[in-house]
């Protein structure tokens, strides 16, 4: 047995001690509490448990993309929520003020005042395999608060919710009625009031085969939209079991790294002559070189940037010479080639420097969506 010291005192430790295991309590006397909760005298703390939120970024703290969009169909929006409408004038932002407690962002999707199409206006999320398969014949419960907008038009003030699962397994996030072996393990409305409130919705047992599981939160609008025709979603959860527990709040950095597992802005801050990485010289007009994620990707990720005119390499005299395109190949789950274009400038070996054009307007960005 493993020997300890704590304040001067030696003491011996089992390995299950300090290993743990979910669901258990492990014996170590005296008043301790590991996860905030008052065991005075009973001389037994809960054991570490893993995460119990499923949905990554459930309280939309992650917004590497921006904070408002008006997109068309199937655009990513808050990290790891796709935005989904057919309806010409919707926007889908952050909320920033009067939340939940425990919230300090939310998402409002709202129809733009004055627009008279009345597509569903929608938000949607999705477990991959790895995550899906360990709930393979559990009981589901999905929480979250809502609050309808002073001008909600839907009929009833309603929003609706779907719950899905799919045998395939990290098929696209598009579209659940299309996944092999889908089925619909909820698919519900829920009548708003203009306050958040927190709703809650027990499943049925998945199907033992399941390998994905996704889910939707949207509304239907009617007529012509008036000033604030809108929902307000924080606090999203969906976890094992059959009660509705607390909202998990995760170390930010986490939530972070888990939403960049997926998708990765590099200068999501705006930050001007921010490095990029280093690049090759192959002659006077082109230099090349490797970009590294932050993040190992789920899988091998497509890469985009922002114009290839907002990047600039540095020549061996030091001065910035400004991209006419950046091109990107050969994408892995840890970096990519890039492949800096200038008019001239260059010297054929040298060593330059990949960097924001001192604007601030240049990003790259690495996607391994579902």
């Amino acid at each position: 047995m493993p020997q300890v010291d704590i304040d001067g005192l030696n003491s011996t430790l089992k390995a299950d001690v300090i290993r743990g295991q979910a669901g258990t309590s492990t014996k170590l006397g005296g008043d301790l509490d590991l996860n905030g909760n008052d065991i005075t005298g009973t001389g037994s703390i809960p054991a570490v448990s893993a995460q119990k939120n499923l949905i990554i970024n459930g309280n939309f703290d992650i917004w590497q993309r921006g904070t408002s969009f008006t997109p068309a169909t199937n655009e990513y929006g808050a990290d790891r929520w796709q935005c989904d409408t057919g309806t010409t004038g919707s926007t889908y932002s952050q909320i920033t003020s009067s939340l939940p407690e425990k919230s300090l962002y939310g998402i409002k999707l709202q129809r733009d005042s004055s627009t008279t199409s009345t597509n569903y206006i929608h938000i949607r999320t999705a477990l991959e395999t790895f995550d899906s398969v360990p709930l393979q014949g559990k009981v589901l419960t999905l929480s979250f608060y809502a609050k309808a907008g002073a001008n909600l038009s839907s009929t009833s003030s309603q929003m609706s919710l779907l719950v899905a699962t799919g045998t395939t397994g990290n098929e696209a996030l598009t579209g659940f009625g299309g996944w092999a072996g889908n089925v619909y393990t909820l698919n519900t409305n829920q009548v708003l009031t203009t306050s958040w409130v927190k709703y809650s919705f027990t499943m049925p047992s998945n199907g033992t085969a399941i390998k994905q599981i996704g889910l939707a939160l949207y509304f239907k609008p009617t007529g012509t939209a008036g000033a604030d025709d809108s929902i307000s979603i924080a606090q999203v959860q969906l976890e094992a079991g059959s009660v509705a527990t607390d909202f998990e709040i995760r170390n930010h950095a986490t939530e972070l790294a888990m939403c960049q597992r997926y998708f990765e802005r590099l200068n999501s801050a705006d930050i001007s002559d921010v490095n990029y990485g280093l690049l090759a010289c192959a002659g006077a007009t082109q230099a090349f070189g490797a970009v590294f994620w932050q993040v190992e990707k789920r899988a091998a990720p497509t890469t985009t940037c922002s114009s290839g005119t907002d990047f600039r390499v540095t020549n061996s005299g030091a001065s910035p010479i400004e991209t006419t395109s950046l091109t990107f190949a050969q994408a892995n789950t840890q970096s990519v080639r890039a492949y800096a274009q200038v008019a001239s400038g260059l010297a054929a070996g040298d060593v330059t420097r990949l960097h924001d054009d001192g604007l601030g307007n240049s990003y790259i960005d690495i996607s391994a969506e579902l």
